[in-house]
């Protein structure tokens, strides 16, 4: 089985997704009301500074840490373990993402 190369819209999302995941205190739940809210992890991290007045739950705490990259170095060994795979990659804001799966908690 082949998989095809990641689109630059596709990485941007998988970077995005990534770096969501490395923050501390926000956990799946407020990233699926991130990705929710703004559309996408992409979207979401292009608009970190309404993060914490959005309503959402996030504290202003999450926003300074998705600022200082704190994230980057664990976000950056997942990238890089991930190239090393020969898996496929279903993002949450795919089409093809299970409906049912995007209603969960």
């Amino acid at each position: 089985m082949s998989f095809e190369p990641l689109s630059e819209a596709r990485k941007a999302e998988l970077w995005a997704s990534l770096a969501l995941h490395q923050l501390s205190g926000v956990g799946a739940t407020r990233r699926k009301k991130l990705a929710d809210f703004f559309g996408s992890p992409y979207q979401a991290v292009l608009e970190v500074k309404r993060w914490s007045t959005a309503g959402l739950g996030i504290s202003e705490s999450a926003v300074e840490q998705y600022q200082r990259n704190s994230w980057r170095a664990e976000a950056k060994l997942a990238w890089e373990l991930f190239g090393k795979g020969r898996a496929g990659l279903l993002l949450y804001n795919d089409p093809d993402y299970p409906e049912h799966l995007k209603q969960s908690p």
